[in-house]
């Protein structure tokens, strides 16, 4: 069941939300917020999977209400639905710390778009390809892959790289079901926030880059090499 907070200082339109969420199954809005006290008080003593959230609330408000919140609680996703659809805005508030930021002329089918889903999705996509390169890469070579110490060392590195991919791929499917994961806070200290939408540092990317080049090139040029050198047995003849 997904627990979920809703703040909007309009009653008729927090009525309206709520019970079009309340349409929805394993959906169930658990508080309700009329201004930034109420709203801070209510993440802090119902334990949420998601907050709802109108961009301006009486007190405090904009960023500096999503900046709070998201020190305080920074596992908990922040969804903005707004009037305000100036890019500017929608940027400022993500860069705060918001999870997704949607207009109020939004279709409903578009809160099933949310920047941790298309991360989900992009995390799973590229440790499909991955873990294709690394395949190709074993049968292109055979059992020579793990011949010397350099091959081996290759092979151990390339399947640790895949299964961090896979291991960041579970973890955004567990925030997706309201189950974050220590992982998390470990991909936040090497500046990777994994509610911003396809962002990854440029240095991880850099890295990845690095690694994903070399390595299979290392493998091939060994193999090569390898292949060239004869056999003891034939060495002495």
């Amino acid at each position: 069941m997904t627990r979920i907070i809703i703040a909007d200082d309009h009653t008729l339109f927090r009525i309206g939300l709520r019970q079009m969420l309340d349409s929805f199954d394993g959906v169930s809005v658990v508080a309700e917020a009329a201004n930034a006290a109420q709203m801070l008080d209510a993440a802090e003593t119902v334990g949420a999977d998601l907050l709802i959230s109108d961009l301006t609330m009486p007190g405090t408000s904009g960023t500096q209400l999503i900046e709070q919140l998201h020190r305080r609680h920074p596992t908990l996703p922040i969804l903005i639905l707004s009037m305000h659809d100036e890019p500017a805005t929608v940027r400022r508030a993500l860069q705060a710390g918001a999870t997704g930021y949607l207009t109020k002329e939004s279709s409903p089918d578009t809160l099933q778009a949310t920047p941790l889903g298309r991360n989900h999705m992009m995390a799973a996509t590229w440790s499909l390809f991955y873990w294709a390169a690394v395949l190709f890469l074993r049968w292109r070579t055979g059992e020579r892959a793990w011949e010397g110490a350099i091959n081996r060392l290759i092979m151990v590195v390339l399947g640790a790289l895949g299964a961090g991919l896979l291991a960041i791929t579970g973890t955004l499917g567990g925030h997706l079901h309201g189950a974050p994961a220590y992982l998390s806070e470990i991909l936040r200290m090497l500046g990777l926030d994994v509610y911003q939408t396809y962002y990854v540092p440029n240095g991880v990317l850099a890295v990845l880059a690095i690694v994903i080049v070399a390595m299979p090139a290392l493998a091939i040029a060994a193999a090569r090499e390898l292949a060239a050198t004869p056999p003891h047995g034939e060495a002495g003849k």
